[in-house]
């Protein structure tokens, strides 16, 4: 059997289910779970559907179990999927950095590093199937990329912070969320237009 942990704010959203929808979600996540790497992506999130709701899961070669990350309407998520008439499908076609990349001279990354992070960046967008993305935290290394992606295929890193201070913020239950992410690391970040 696997163990299931929901994170904020899908523990929230959980709980607040009625006893037979939570049963099915959970049946859901841990089937995923169970049938390995063939249902999850490569970058390691992959989704569940049940009782009318779409748990986006991860699953990890460290972790015994698997975590739930988000909990969306299943109407919101396949609504949020399809792309508008006349729009291309998920593509990134580049990745740019802030103007000002203090987080990134902090965390010290090399080239073959920041290479790296910027194909499990893109990896894990096309992974969303979505043509854009409002906000998305990559985890790489020690340390966890905030990013969006916009229609034009531009990926932008809106910022970089040490693991350990972004999953202070996810566990802290006073933290707002957006999206499933703390509102702290997207504050003073402006929508961007490329």
């Amino acid at each position: 059997m696997f163990d299931v942990e929901f994170l904020s704010p899908a523990d929230r959203e959980f709980e607040a289910l009625p006893e037979n929808a939570r049963n099915e979600i959970l049946a859901a996540v841990r089937r995923l779970a169970a049938e390995g790497p063939t249902t999850a992506t490569d970058a390691g999130f992959a989704v569940a559907r049940a009782a009318g709701q779409v748990a986006v899961c991860q699953t990890d070669t460290y972790l015994e179990g698997i975590q739930v990350l988000l909990l969306v309407d299943e109407k919101l998520w396949d609504e949020g999927a399809k792309a508008a008439p006349g729009t291309e499908e998920a593509a990134v076609n580049r990745v740019v950095w802030p103007s000002d990349p203090a987080s990134v001279r902090d965390a010290r990354l090399n080239g073959a590093e920041i290479s790296g992070l910027e194909q499990t960046i893109a990896r894990e967008l096309l992974d969303m199937g979505m043509a854009e993305v409002a906000a998305l935290a990559v985890g790489f290394g020690g340390w966890v990329a905030i990013c969006d992606l916009d229609a034009n295929g531009t990926a932008s890193v809106l910022r970089l912070l040490p693991l350990t201070d972004y999953t202070a913020l996810v566990d802290d239950e006073e933290s707002d969320m957006f999206m499933g992410l703390p509102t702290a690391v997207l504050d003073g970040i402006s929508p961007t237009k490329h």
